[in-house]
């Protein structure tokens, strides 16, 4: 996962655009939130992403991961300062419906301007289920171009300590600066798995 989270890290940085990661499947998502999660606490930098829904050729849903390093992670802890006391801390389970977490995502988001989800990064599940809950956020907010706009941010605090470091932390608030996900983005990985062949091969 260093490998894969390393190379995130410089795709996102030589992109002049959106850096895409996809992923089908429980693994490979679970693989991709973490790779982002490293990418961002090694890197020292806050990369904000976006998840989408994609259809591919065979017609089987697929998640994509649109992510871009627009500051550092100094920047974006005084910007979520400012949410500190309203925004709630949600925790996510294996049986936490995707539906309704991402209801209740946006009804938080539009509430106090932003949520934290608390994920246990050893469960597939919970990663899965976070990752699509935040790709179906644009088909539930109320505003359509709000739910465009929001964006996620994540945290592994204590990483380099096994024991400490159980839970990824995933911050969503309303950033519109950020690029919107678009079908022309500079760099383009099919998928998580995809991505860490291609990490292996190069690095």
């Amino acid at each position: 996962t260093d490998r894969l989270a390393g190379k995130i890290g410089l795709l996102c940085r030589d992109s002049e655009g959106n850096c895409v990661i996809g992923s089908r499947g429980e693994l490979t998502t679970a693989r991709a939130i973490r790779a982002l999660a490293k990418a961002s606490e090694l890197g020292k930098s806050a990369i904000v992403f976006r998840a989408r829904w994609h259809a591919d050729s065979e017609e089987e849903r697929a998640l994509r991961f649109y992510a871009t390093m627009p500051y550092t992670f100094s920047v974006f802890k005084q910007n979520w300062k400012l949410l500190v006391g309203k925004a709630r801390v949600l925790q996510v389970t294996p049986h936490t419906g995707v539906h309704n977490l991402a209801t209740a995502i946006a009804m938080e988001e539009r509430k106090n301007g932003g949520v934290a989800l608390k994920l246990n990064h050893k469960n597939d599940t919970v990663l899965a289920v976070a990752a699509k809950a935040l790709a179906t956020l644009p088909h539930l907010a109320l505003n359509e171009e709000r739910g465009q706009g929001l964006g996620c941010v994540l945290r592994w605090p204590r990483l380099g300590d096994h024991d400490a470091a159980k839970f990824v932390y995933a911050h969503v608030f309303g950033n519109a600066s950020n690029d919107q996900p678009r079908e022309e983005a500079r760099t383009e990985v099919e998928n998580a798995s995809g991505l860490q062949d291609w990490a292996n091969r190069i690095g």
